[in-house]
């Protein structure tokens, strides 16, 4: 048997499997048709090219991620030039010989040219966003203008995902709006549906039927996080705006102070989570576990799910 192969990506460790090592990148919308036709559940997982921690896919045994999602920090990102020296455009290139990659891509201060240059490097994936920051100079404001131009440009060579709020987009004008506008995103040609997490598997349920009740058919991932401290719980609920109910709360705050309890007490909301999910009457059969580059609970989780 092959040893597992690794290397460092700027900060980020990586441990591929034996598995892996003969593996490429796939369009993610031919994997979910795939999974879907089997009624297979799968898991992705999101992570930062700047984490210390180490991703290492042998742990994730005996089922690997059908994919890796690689955030893209805009504010940072736009600054760096050629494109090539981005640590996560780094990261999803060395990952995509191993495994199926969805970079991240923002609107935030893309230029037309540099857009050309990230589809001149033929991912065969890419997760549309917004991003939180805006430039008054920036050419794609929404990011339904960018999927409007990457599907102009490159057909269907790439597999376009875009973002969903189960929770509503907080800078959206009610949750209809917020609907009609993921619509527009799927008009335009998005193939599938990353959510952004929520805590509340009601809002994510209902979430998904009003999605299918206006004619949004393309596959939806909802997406997961399983905060390990409260730490992880309050810097991922402030970045993404992402209110913790008020019940659900008070009892990660009970254990702030035990970290052993406190991942106990999330690993085991997240596995009745995401088995509610799978148990409903939506076909959902995939996840993405927003990591935060730590993957013990994530882990966890996986393998009493999967």
């Amino acid at each position: 048997m092959h040893k597992p192969v690794d290397f460092s990506l700027n900060s980020l460790e990586v441990v591929f499997s034996p598995s892996q090592l003969n593996h490429t990148s796939s369009r993610i919308i031919d994997l979910i048709e795939e999974k879907h036709q089997a009624k297979q559940h799968f898991y992705g997982i999101e992570v930062s090219s700047s984490s210390q921690n180490p991703l290492n896919y042998s742990s994730f045994y005996p089922i690997l991620p059908l994919f890796t999602s690689i955030v893209w920090i805009g504010k940072f990102f736009s600054s760096i030039d050629p494109i090539n020296e981005v640590p996560a455009v780094e990261c999803a290139k060395k990952l995509q010989q191993h495994t199926t990659v969805v970079p991240h891509l923002t609107c935030y201060n893309l230029s037309s040219n540099r857009l050309d240059e990230f589809l001149q490097l033929n991912m065969s994936n890419v997760l549309v966003l917004r991003g939180d920051q805006v430039a008054e100079q920036q050419t794609y404001r929404n990011a339904v203008d960018l999927v409007k131009e990457i599907k102009t440009r490159k057909k269907d060579s790439i597999s376009i995902g875009v973002g969903g709020y189960p929770d509503t987009h907080p800078d959206s004008a009610s949750k209809s709006a917020d609907l009609k506008y993921l619509k527009q995103k799927v008009d335009a040609g998005a193939d599938f549906i990353i959510t952004q997490f929520t805590f509340s598997i009601t809002n994510l349920l209902n979430f998904i039927r009003d999605c299918r009740q206006i004619g949004i058919n393309v596959p939806i991932i909802p997406g997961i996080l399983v905060p390990e401290n409260m730490r992880s719980l309050r810097f991922a609920s402030v970045i993404a705006r992402v209110d913790v109910p008020q019940e659900l709360m008070n009892s990660f705050e009970k254990l702030e102070n035990d970290e052993e309890g406190f991942k106990n007490f999330s690993v085991e909301y997240f596995k009745k989570f995401v088995k509610e999910i799978f148990n409903s009457d939506l076909e959902i059969y995939g996840v993405q576990f927003f990591t935060l580059n730590r993957f013990d609970a994530v882990q966890r989780v996986i393998k009493e799910c999967f």
